[in-house]
């Protein structure tokens, strides 16, 4: 695409892809915005953890294939993509230290009933230097995290009237005014 620098949008998979770009590609990225994401196996919900090592393409409910058929270059490729999905979604992950690492401005979205604990993404706003007091004079640290009222996994991407106005901020760089006029 001939960028040399963007901003990055990533959702569930897609999320844990940004991080991963970020963590490896620093220089590349501006500002990261992560929806529905965990950097640790443990961060996910119970119920979901012991779900993954049994999931298979046939527990996939039928809608995804269905539109995968409609949108896909290949509409025969639903079956090994998902294989590849559930491969990764196995895989080890456990990226605390790297996280951590990370100077890129992060923006977490999370459900309040999302497949990550809410614990998970205080911890992961923590890593990246959130959770501040924020009346006390000193600027903000420039990550954000953004939960989203009675909302489940599969759930954030329809906020739309919620996620246009927090992330479009987050990208140009502002940071609501506070009572005492500092941000």
């Amino acid at each position: 695409m001939g960028l040399k620098k963007a901003d990055v949008f990533g959702y569930s998979m897609g999320a844990m892809t940004g991080l991963q770009f970020a963590i490896r590609h620093p220089a590349k990225i501006n500002r990261l915005v992560v929806a529905g994401v965990a950097y640790d196996f443990r961060g996910w919900q119970p119920e979901f953890q012991a779900a993954i090592p049994q999931m298979s393409v046939d527990m996939l409910p039928p809608v995804l294939e269905q539109e995968y058929r409609k949108l896909a270059a290949n509409p025969n490729g639903f079956r090994e993509l998902a294989r590849k999905v559930i491969a990764l979604q196995q895989a080890p992950l456990a990226w605390e230290a790297d996280v951590k690492g990370l100077k890129t401005p992060v923006l977490i979205i999370a459900g309040d009933a999302d497949g990550s604990t809410l614990e998970h993404n205080v911890s992961l706003f923590r890593l990246l230097g959130g959770g501040v007091m924020g009346d006390m004079g000193k600027p903000l640290p420039a990550s954000r995290l953004a939960i989203l009222p009675a909302t489940s996994h599969t759930a954030i991407i329809t906020q739309v009237n919620l996620l246009l106005p927090i992330v479009e901020q987050f990208l140009r760089g502002e940071t609501p005014r506070s009572f005492f006029g500092g941000n």
